[in-house]
């Protein structure tokens, strides 16, 4: 299936990054290309239209949208780079929950990315109500940052709390402190809150990468890495300080 020389017109009128008026809305513009996609490869349709292949893969995606979030977009109450933000999510029951908040809260296009791309891929078994809970209240670090949230066990929690009172520092500097050690850096940790048994701890890029390459080194889910750094930290915590 492909398009006639009247509708492949009005995408070509419907779709680019400088345009101020459109003939197709979002979603008709993506049901479209999606023709298109039938006949022709992302690139070659990418060609004919004269935009990159990402945004094609945007607005395709749009169509794997919830019927009340493509109505949305439809009518412009939301833009094309939130709903591609918000269609990263695979169900249907947690987008609209997403939207819902988005609505409520006036989220950015920039925190939805970090929803999906930093809380949501990092801690994959959190519902993403709790999730937006986190978001919203840690709004100020969670655009380009990588944020992880773990549980400590108890008997780690336990030390870590004995050695704060025993030298009246803040839990949260001593994590810090342990994991700059173990990073060589500790401008790489951003922000390390401790709420009760659970941590909630932003990294730059390079943070990250570090604790993924341990967490594959040492076959221990990322998830569960941190607990097992801290551990050892304080371990040996007059080493550190």
């Amino acid at each position: 299936m492909s398009l006639d020389d009247e509708a492949l017109a009005k995408l070509l009128l419907s779709i680019g990054t400088r345009k101020k008026w459109r003939y197709y809305d979002p979603i008709e513009t993506a049901k479209s290309i999606d023709k298109l996609s039938k006949k022709y490869s992302r690139k070659e349709i990418s060609k004919i239209l004269g935009v990159s292949t990402e945004m094609i893969r945007e607005f395709l995606n749009l169509l794997t949208l919830s019927d009340k979030i493509q109505i949305k977009i439809k009518n412009r109450e939301i833009g094309i780079d939130m709903g591609y933000r918000i269609s990263l999510l695979k169900d249907k029951r947690e987008q609209e929950v997403l939207l819902s908040a988005i609505i409520k809260n006036n989220i950015t296009s920039d925190e939805v990315k970090g929803i999906i791309q930093s809380l949501n891929k990092n801690n994959p078994n959190m519902s993403m109500e709790d999730i937006i809970d986190i978001a919203l209240k840690y709004r100020p670090i969670i655009e380009e940052e990588q944020i992880i949230i773990t549980k400590f066990k108890k008997e780690t929690l336990d030390q870590l709390l004995n050695i704060s009172k025993l030298e009246n520092i803040n839990p949260s500097i001593i994590i810090k402190n342990i994991l700059g050690k173990e990073f060589k850096n500790s401008e790489y940790i951003l922000s390390a809150n401790l709420h009760g048994q659970t941590l909630i701890i932003a990294l730059k890029n390079e943070g990250y990468d570090i604790l993924k390459d341990k967490s594959n080194k040492t076959k221990i889910n990322i998830n569960y890495i941190i607990d097992e750094l801290i551990s050892k930290g304080l371990d040996k915590y007059e080493s550190y300080k």
